[in-house]
């Protein structure tokens, strides 16, 4: 039997772990969206809907909202925690986030490291893997880890949650961000 709550969470036990699959639109601020609709103005408000608003305009989308992406934020830190990374980008597709997904994933989930292969299977083109041979093999990997890095320490910065500076700083092994969220000896 599932159950709803007022912030469209759905539990699922996937593989041993009790982590949760989200509502398609879930992933999107309803609240803030009102709010933003209304033609009501608060300086600590996001103006705008896109992923980027809260570290750009230094402000936060709506509480409901905010702890609707922690809950997700803190499933996909406990599944990157547990080497899944393949589920917990479907947990943030499934939320209709997919552009967290391709932020933890970068090469397409195929490998973590680009390869010509990945970038074959990917479907990527030859001037693509052009580029990747001649800035040499793992250059845009180091790229994508410079970002995780920076984002998370510039989301721990603005107060932007533990767990999205948590899930981010995995990506890059900044351990004076990952450590904050890592409360007892089996986290």
């Amino acid at each position: 039997m599932v159950i709803v709550s007022n912030y469209d969470y759905l539990p699922l036990q996937v593989r041993g772990s009790h982590v949760g699959t989200y509502l398609p639109s879930s992933g999107i601020w309803h609240h803030t969206q009102r709010f933003l609709k209304k033609g009501v103005s608060n300086p600590k408000t996001i103006n705008h809907l896109d992923f980027d608003a809260p570290t750009r305009e230094h402000a936060q989308q709506l509480p409901d909202d905010k702890k609707q992406d922690e809950s997700l934020l803190e499933d996909v830190w406990t599944l990157l925690r547990a080497g899944r990374m393949d589920e917990a980008c479907s947990l943030c597709r499934s939320a209709g986030q997919s552009w967290r997904a391709a932020t933890l994933s970068p090469f397409g989930g195929f490998d973590q490291f680009p390869s010509i292969e990945a970038l074959v299977r990917n479907g990527k083109n030859r001037t693509l893997q052009a580029i990747e041979l001649e800035s040499g093999i793992g250059h845009q990997w180091r790229l994508w880890k410079w970002a995780c890095y920076c984002a998370s320490e510039k989301i721990a910065d603005q107060d932007g949650g533990k767990y999205e500076a948590a899930v981010y700083a995995t990506q890059c092994s900044n351990l004076k961000r990952i450590l904050p969220t890592c409360t007892d000896w089996e986290v």
